[in-house]
């Protein structure tokens, strides 16, 4: 099968209001088929198109063609390393603000979904009260499918205070 690409499907320009993502992130070049290969969505619980175009990987909400990360790819003999990466801040585009929860969130689509890597679903964390309810209501199922379309993945908390 050939690797997803713009044309595949119906996708919004970059956002003027955008902030870096400061992602770091490292994978062993054996990967880069993987990472290429992208994310072509095949039903509606599918939530994200991703793509690479020449040293850009790009990860849209797939419903709404809304580009939420880009990253730079830097290609090396051993390593692909992640040297720049960007969110939308547009918030009519996309309502989050937490830097470190988003970091954690690219890194899940990529890892999970791109590298198909066995790893918790990142959850923001949600002090207090309204923590515990959103736990105790089942929201956080809710709140995982709205982002993955499935809930049946085990769930990590992100801690703001440490970068995720």
């Amino acid at each position: 099968m050939a690797p997803a690409s713009r044309d595949d499907w119906n996708t919004l320009e970059p956002p003027e209001v955008r902030e870096p993502l400061d992602y770091c992130a490292s994978f062993d070049i054996r990967r880069e088929g993987q990472l290429s290969a992208g994310l072509i969505p095949e039903c509606m619980e599918d939530k994200w198109f991703i793509y690479r175009d020449g040293d850009w990987l790009y990860l849209h909400r797939s419903w709404t063609g809304t580009l939420i990360y880009w990253l730079k790819l830097d290609f090396h003999a051993q390593s692909i390393v992640v040297s720049e990466s960007w969110v939308n801040r547009e918030s009519e585009q996309y309502s989050s603000t937490d830097t470190a929860y988003d970091r954690a969130l690219v890194d899940y689509l990529i890892r999970g979904l791109l590298l198909k890597e066995q790893i918790p679903f990142p959850m923001p964390k949600m002090p207090g009260i309204r923590g515990l309810l959103f736990k105790l209501a089942g929201k956080a199922m809710m709140f995982q499918h709205s982002i993955m379309g499935s809930s049946n993945v085990p769930t990590r908390t992100v801690d703001d205070s440490n970068g995720g």
